[in-house]
């Protein structure tokens, strides 16, 4: 079954509109907070989000943004009664994908056939391609990322990341919301240094004061029409080098 997202701060307005998609056949994970619903787009991506900009912890707009930097092909639909040009402009730039304006006739209606015909759009756009539609498949490839004893981290062609997995939050001690989705001028030092590719070798202090000592491997890759993404493969080599320096401290005390 499609799944839908609906980020709105209006309880029985959601509830409505949650009733009222039940004829497009899909499940409605509803949120008032863009911060959890920004959490749980990251660890399940739905087909379509439907969201008002306007929420009451703010953020709506950068919710949208580093949705569409972690999964593009998802569909985004805002559903708002703001209509400022400016904010408008601001909606198609983070990456919104349709308008529906609240306070028209009949908005709830052509909400639904939004939310349909972007359905409909996905499903014949991937029977084209002739890829099956396998939301277990994704989830596997997901958990596959997440068990990968090395860090990884992923950076789209326009400087986001999207791909952020467990041992790189092990390993850095930076956690994925701090990191997926951000642009690269926003990432904590430690990630920075990660995607500088004038670095191999990286030293830090962990959370308990320890040194520890990180090695890279950094390669772009071409993705379709001639874009560009860089992968970040690290792992951390404290272990190693404390053994050598220990090696090497015994053989000077041995001369």
């Amino acid at each position: 079954m499609n799944r839908v997202f609906l980020i709105e701060a209006d309880e029985r307005l959601s509830k409505t509109i949650a009733k009222r998609l039940g004829v497009v056949n899909c499940s409605v994970d509803i949120y008032h907070d863009p911060k959890e619903a920004l959490q749980a787009f990251i660890e399940h991506v739905p087909d379509v989000v439907v969201t008002e900009i306007e929420l009451p912890k703010g953020g709506g707009l950068d919710m949208i943004r580093q949705m569409h930097a972690c999964n593009s092909a998802c569909e985004i639909i805002v559903f708002t009664g703001v209509n400022d040009k400016r904010t408008l402009l601001d909606l198609v730039r983070v990456g919104a994908d349709d308008l529906i304006d609240k306070n028209a006739p009949q908005a709830v209606k052509k909400l639904v056939e939004a939310v349909d015909h972007a359905l409909a759009r996905m499903d014949s756009e991937l029977k084209t391609r002739g890829v099956p539609r396998n939301r277990r498949s994704a989830e596997l490839l997901r958990t596959l990322v997440d068990s990968l004893p090395a860090g990884l981290v992923v950076v789209d062609h326009d400087g986001h990341v999207v791909i952020w997995n467990r041992s790189a939050q092990d390993i850095t001690g930076v956690e994925t919301a701090l990191v997926r989705g951000k642009r690269l001028d926003t990432l904590p030092g430690i990630v920075q240094e990660l995607l500088d590719p004038s670095i191999t070798r990286i030293t830090h202090q962990d959370r308990q004061g320890d040194v520890r000592y990180i090695e890279k491997v950094l390669q772009p890759i071409q993705v379709e029409h001639g874009r560009r993404n860089t992968v970040v493969v690290f792992t951390d080599t404290t272990d190693l080098v404390r053994a050598r320096l220990d090696m090497e401290k015994s053989m000077m005390e041995m001369a």
